[in-house]
């Protein structure tokens, strides 16, 4: 145990987005040379509590609090800011009600702060078994697949104008729940940690990646390719494909990574990107997709089942977590020259 920086029960601070958090260190796990720590944050729930790769951990001491403190003003201050424009935007646009603004956008970055992230904890329930029959949803992911943030705006515009030409009274069609997706608390502790490479450690992703999006895409097809559901699954795995093809350069990506997407355009002109960005981007889709969904036609049921069958996805993922999201993807560093040409 040479190699361990921690010692349990040692009071320490902990990365979490881009807050760092008062934590405790409850466990010590060395696997195939790499150290992980079960964390406790000092205040909040047991179920928060997560194991988290070592570079996540510092020790507790004076630099280290006041290092806490200065992200923790930083962050403050842009919340300030974007607030503020926020609230400026309203006033410039005098048609959005309560409703369209309280409705949430997949424009915005994948939670950074834990109280963001908490949000996608909040439908706990059991998934919906997939259903065999999912004609209407495959439809659905073939009309909505190219969706853009501008037509979220439109369409949930369209949806208030139209209201009083419509069967539904324009409460009814308010009140239509966004879609959630729920993402297993191990997938959201990787999603932790890309964010955490990528804009804090100031590395990249290396692609194209060992495993592609269509690698695993096919995997889990072949899983599921003795089960009665294998048309649905065929739908589902084609949809999530062409889904992610269409949003990582527009929605999947941080803003630093935008720079290696242009590189990666010039270098594979003629390759879907499936085939060269691999697990950790695939996961941000998740993040981006519910609102994208919520503008389809689908009934109920068949949103049960879609929703149903993405989860059946998400627990595949899970159940491979180790093989697909290992720390050895974040091997390329950002360098000066890098950063350089990221900023003009």
């Amino acid at each position: 145990m040479s190699q361990v920086k921690f010692t349990e029960g040692e009071k320490v601070l902990c990365y979490h987005g881009q807050l760092i958090y008062e934590a405790k260190l409850l466990k010590t796990q060395v696997k195939d040379k790499v150290v992980k720590y079960y964390i406790h944050y000092a205040g909040w729930s047991k179920n928060w509590d997560e194991w988290v790769p070592e570079n996540r951990v510092l020790k507790y001491n004076e630099a280290n609090v006041q290092l806490q403190k200065e992200i923790q003003k930083k962050v403050e201050t842009s919340a300030k800011s974007t607030k503020k424009a926020s609230k400026n935007a309203k006033k410039a646009d005098s048609s959005k009600d309560d409703a369209t603004s309280r409705s949430s956008t997949p424009s915005k970055d994948i939670s950074t702060t834990m109280p963001i992230t908490k949000e996608l904890t909040k439908s706990r329930g059991s998934s919906v078994k997939p259903s065999t029959s999912s004609t209407n949803v495959s439809k659905e992911i073939s009309k909505t697949n190219s969706i853009t943030d501008d037509d979220l705006h439109k369409r949930k515009r369209q949806r208030l104008d139209t209201s009083a030409s419509s069967n539904e009274s324009p409460e009814e069609k308010i009140s239509k729940p966004e879609i959630t997706i729920t993402i297993p608390k191990d997938l959201k502790s990787r999603l932790v940690d890309d964010w955490h490479a990528i804009n804090s450690q100031s590395k990249l992703i290396e692609l194209p990646a060992k495993i592609t999006v269509d690698d695993i895409v096919a995997q889990y097809k072949k899983s599921k390719s003795s089960s009665k559901g294998g048309i649905s699954c065929e739908d589902i795995s084609n949809g999530i494909l062409e889904y992610f093809n269409v949003m990582l350069g527009s929605q999947l990506l941080y803003k630093v990574e935008r720079t290696q997407y242009s590189d990666i355009l010039n270098k594979y002109p003629d390759k879907p990107m499936s085939q060269i960005y691999g697990s950790f981007h695939l996961l941000r889709l998740f993040v981006k997709l519910g609102p994208v969904l919520s503008f389809t036609t689908l009934d109920k049921n068949n949103i049960r089942v879609l929703i149903g069958h993405l989860a059946d996805f998400l627990k595949f993922l899970e159940s491979k977590a180790d093989e697909y999201f290992p720390t050895s993807s974040f091997s390329y560093p950002q360098t000066s020259e890098y950063l350089r040409r990221a900023a003009q």
